[in-house]
């Protein structure tokens, strides 16, 4: 083996091959473990005590607890403390494949230059994928291991299964009929502003020459304004786009009636 190679550690793995706790007790471990994994995934914090506790705080005491959970997952918590010390200590990776998996897609990113939300959407992406793929191998039975995970993300059949998911139990197809909606209203504008002989999109100039102003539909706004203005530029009256701050204030009060409580930018409709 390569001496330079790093040792990665399971919790799970070590938890269940413990012959100091009884089978319920490791269902009970694995139980908060994995609520506390989960919970400092999403929030991008590294395992230790300081995000222990902010685990405990706003996660474990967030609503009343009877007596026998706080006993059993305290106990939880103390032995996957102890256990992270000692993986410390070896020099070891304690670091989920899901953690793993996010902090790779963050790295490629970087070296190809992206920014840095747009790293964290794609590297939250391939986090849930990972998820997905550990609960699908819980539910069938099937060994769910760090080292039975990372295989089991390779396999193309799985990606195929977490995107039938995304679409059939998230319903993300959050949008296709109002889409499509959408772009027969605004082809009405376009072809009304072609019977008025408006002028049409503004283009650099090759493309302004080509394409005949920008009277193709294709390069008709998604967005287009209610009502025809100047260009300053030019001094053509023609249709242009909203104007962002419509766009942005359209979106925050889109984002309070879903009543979503995390930040939203048009750039998140990128991904």
């Amino acid at each position: 083996m390569n001496a330079t190679q790093t040792t990665r550690f399971c919790w799970r793995s070590d938890l269940a091959a413990s012959r100091d706790l009884t089978d319920s007790r490791k269902r009970g471990f694995e139980i908060l473990l994995d609520w506390y994994e989960r919970w400092r995934l999403r929030r991008h914090l590294s395992a230790g005590r300081e995000s222990a506790r902010r685990f405990w705080k706003e996660s474990v005491f967030e609503k009343p607890r009877e007596e026998w959970q706080l006993t059993q997952w305290t106990a939880a918590m103390r032995w996957y403390l102890r256990w992270l010390s000692y993986c410390v200590e070896q020099g070891g990776d304690v670091r989920p494949v899901e953690e793993r998996v996010r902090d790779a897609v963050d790295r490629a990113g970087a070296r190809r230059g992206l920014a840095r939300t747009t790293r964290q959407c794609y590297a939250g992406h391939a986090t849930r994928y990972a998820t997905h793929v550990r609960d699908t191998l819980a539910r069938s039975g099937e060994k769910c291991s760090d080292r039975d995970l990372a295989r089991a993300l390779l396999d193309p059949a799985r990606a195929r299964d977490f995107l039938s998911w995304i679409v059939t139990e998230r319903k993300v197809k959050g949008l296709l009929p109002e889409i499509a909606e959408w772009k027969r209203r605004i082809r009405l504008v376009h072809e009304g502003d072609r019977t008025a002989d408006v002028p049409g999109v503004a283009l650099p100039n090759a493309l302004e020459r080509k394409l005949s102003a920008g009277k193709d539909w294709r390069w008709f706004w998604f967005f287009p304004a209610p009502d025809l203005s100047t260009d300053p530029e030019s001094g053509i009256e023609r249709r242009h786009h909203l104007h962002g701050e419509v766009y942005s204030r359209n979106i925050r009060k889109a984002v309070l009636r879903a009543g979503i409580d995390k930040r939203v930018t048009t750039h998140v409709l990128r991904h």
